[in-house]
């Protein structure tokens, strides 16, 4: 069965791929829309995290064309991943039409210090992913989720490493991270919340306590790498701007525990500054503060459901 999934996804990509960027765009908003009206669990799981962030700030109105934005967003995003497949390095680099704070990174590897990459999925990670050995000068090692249809994960992975990226599992990063850390390596990694128990700790985001993935801390306290924060920002002509920020400064060390969540806190605050700058690149669609069971409901024993707007 994989293998005929393989040939099937193999396929769709390919052609999908060969879509001028034009067409991609337009077929992308199309998309976003169909899936925006008819995804019912995102769209409202999206509703209801504009809604924690914004009720204040926003009317239910806007807070929905903000939702629809971002549906949108995602699926244009998808067509120009998609795209990638095919792009040579010279048309990769020319998806990018500005680098921007290079100089922080730079200033990074000039301490000796190992170096992290820190972003989110956000904009179009993948084109970043991608770029950054062209622009860097050498792979970036990726830690990234193993995808669960196993032939997309396959052609992901194909993808992000077409530049001479090195992907490296989840599950199973902790040691092969280390020695990339003892050798001075670059290391990219994308923030996560909702992250299981026992990977995390409690601290804010965005106002609000999220389970945050506690590895890059753990990372950090152990052998002091540089962290040097990354976005690749969407350009209203539909090109990219990728973006380096000064490296994070560190906090006095005090107790281990409370170091975990004074360190995670900081690049929880850091995501948090750049989403509500452009709010459109993130993922609002998915699960970050609240079980799913207490933002859908129990169903009563009358049988009536309760309004998600009341």
């Amino acid at each position: 069965m994989n293998k005929f999934q393989t040939i099937i996804i193999n396929m769709i990509a390919t052609f999908l791929s060969f879509i001028p960027k034009s067409t991609g765009k337009y077929i992308g908003i199309f998309f976003g829309k169909l899936w925006f009206a008819f995804d019912r669990k995102h769209r409202f799981m999206a509703i209801h995290n504009l809604k924690k962030i914004y009720s204040d700030k926003m009317s239910l109105y806007e807070i929905r064309q903000l939702a629809r934005k971002n549906f949108i967003f995602h699926a244009v995003t998808t067509m120009e991943i998609l795209r990638l497949k095919r792009l040579s390095p010279a048309q990769i680099m020319d998806e990018i039409e500005e680098v921007e704070g290079l100089e922080h990174f730079l200033k990074a590897k000039k301490t000796g210090r190992p170096v992290f990459l820190l972003s989110a999925h956000f904009g179009n990670w993948e084109l970043m992913a991608l770029s950054a050995p062209l622009i860097l000068g050498e792979p970036i090692h990726l830690i990234a989720r193993k995808l669960d249809l196993e032939p997309l994960d396959k052609l992901i992975k194909t993808i992000r490493k077409k530049t001479g990226n090195i992907v490296i599992d989840k599950k199973q990063s902790a040691t092969m991270i280390s020695g990339i850390l003892r050798n001075n390596g670059i290391v990219g990694v994308l923030t996560d919340q909702r992250a299981l128990m026992n990977l995390s700790v409690e601290v804010p985001f965005m106002g609000h306590i999220a389970k945050t993935n506690r590895g890059l801390a753990l990372f950090d306290l152990r052998y002091k790498p540089e962290i040097v924060p990354t976005f690749c920002y969407r350009l209203e002509n539909g090109r990219y701007k990728m973006k380096f920020y000064p490296m994070i400064k560190r906090p006095l060390k005090s107790d281990f525990k409370k170091d975990l969540k004074k360190y995670t806190e900081i690049y929880n605050n850091i995501l948090s500054e750049k989403i509500y700058e452009t709010p459109d690149h993130w993922f609002w669609f998915h699960d970050r503060w609240e079980k799913k069971e207490e933002f859908f409901g129990k169903k009563k024993k009358s049988g009536k459901k309760k309004s998600f707007f009341s």
